[in-house]
């Protein structure tokens, strides 16, 4: 990928974004995900955001993903906004997880060192989403280290609406949940 050097391949991040742990997926899924991702030996766990709408879920679920014992980068996406923003960023914090919110952190591998930021969510803006991300991103941007100090940029945000304005501000990644669709189960087993 252009913009991501050479001493970054086979770097392994696990995304993890749109669980919606309640009535159709539970900890027990989550808990599935992470054993066959343990096979896989990832580098960074990259939560997306609407991990949960039942926050009882939460906690458990972040539990077993911790038990990855890798660097975990938490991002709120627009249902932890509806269901509590404070607890949801809590419960993040205490299960290890760095929670970003239009910031980032600089992470090492292999020698090369990258920035990677995370944005707020616009859920509940009367506004332009637009709008929004143009000056999320823009402060993620601000908050990453000179160039030369860093190899790339990953941005997290919970919407792909972000991936212009993350391009702009020349981060080679972004990681996006959101655009599922609607989420159906029966006996443990996807509807669509």
């Amino acid at each position: 990928n252009a913009g991501v050097p050479r001493a970054l391949d086979g770097y392994r991040i696990l995304q993890i974004s749109d669980v919606h742990l309640g009535a159709f997926i539970d900890v027990s899924q989550v808990e599935a995900v992470v054993d066959a991702a343990r096979d896989k030996a990832p580098d960074l766990v990259a939560l997306t955001g609407d991990i949960a709408d039942d926050y009882s879920m939460l906690a458990p679920a972040l539990r077993s993903i911790a038990s990855l014992q890798k660097p975990m980068l938490a991002i709120l996406g627009n249902h932890e906004i509806y269901r509590g923003r404070d607890e949801a960023i809590r419960m993040f914090r205490e299960a290890g997880a760095h929670f970003l919110c239009n910031d980032g952190v600089v992470l090492e591998h292999n020698g090369a060192r990258f920035f990677v930021a995370g944005t707020d969510d616009p859920a509940r803006l009367r506004g332009d989403a637009n709008r929004f991300y143009a000056r999320a991103v823009a402060q993620c941007a601000d908050a990453c280290p000179a160039d030369d100090d860093v190899a790339c940029k990953i941005l997290l945000a919970h919407r792909p609406l972000a991936l212009d304005f993350a391009s702009r501000h020349g981060f080679a990644i972004q990681l996006s949940g959101h655009t599922h669709g609607a989420q159906m189960a029966l006996f443990g087993r996807s509807l669509l």
